[in-house]
């Protein structure tokens, strides 16, 4: 691949890196590489163990502004155990619009996570469909926390 993809489809393998919120945004990271800016990134997990540790679950819900937390991370006094995962959704959701399918949260619980609750996995891809076009181009990474999705080079375009 050479160009950034318009929309990146990633899933979170199995247990347990599919368990929670915070785990499943390792393979929000892995698009991260591979999308074109502002554009979309479509994650899948079944989070049957909820949004993930109660210090990830209290920071995410407390944070009203993802570029306000990244700020305040750099004050030593505001360290939270697990807050390294929000970094790292931090870098994501300000890069893309992230859509996310996961059974278990409520779709009410998923708006106060910097995502686009989906109601079906389907969902997920007819948006992506909708919003960039049939002929977009699109990434799949099926093993997301184990997938090293990079572009080619630009010395090796040619």
């Amino acid at each position: 691949m050479s160009e950034p993809a318009d929309a990146v489809l990633t899933t979170c393998v199995n247990h347990p890196l599919d368990a929670t919120c915070c785990q499943a945004v390792k393979s929000a990271i892995a698009a991260l590489d591979v999308v074109k800016e502002s554009e979309s990134i479509v994650l899948y997990a079944e989070c049957n163990q909820g949004i993930g540790s109660g210090p990830f679950t209290d920071l995410i819900l407390k944070a009203k502004d993802l570029k306000q937390f990244a700020h305040d991370i750099y004050d030593f006094r505001n360290f939270v155990i697990d807050q390294w995962q929000l970094e790292e959704l931090a870098k994501a959701a300000q890069k893309a619009g992230i859509y996310f399918y996961a059974e278990g949260i409520s779709k009410d619980q998923q708006t106060d996570l910097f995502v686009e609750p989906l109601d079906t996995p389907q969902a997920g891809v007819e948006r992506v469909l909708e919003k960039h076009g049939s002929d977009a181009p699109i990434v799949a990474i099926p093993d997301g926390p184990y997938i090293l999705a990079k572009l080619e080079p630009e010395e090796l375009k040619s």
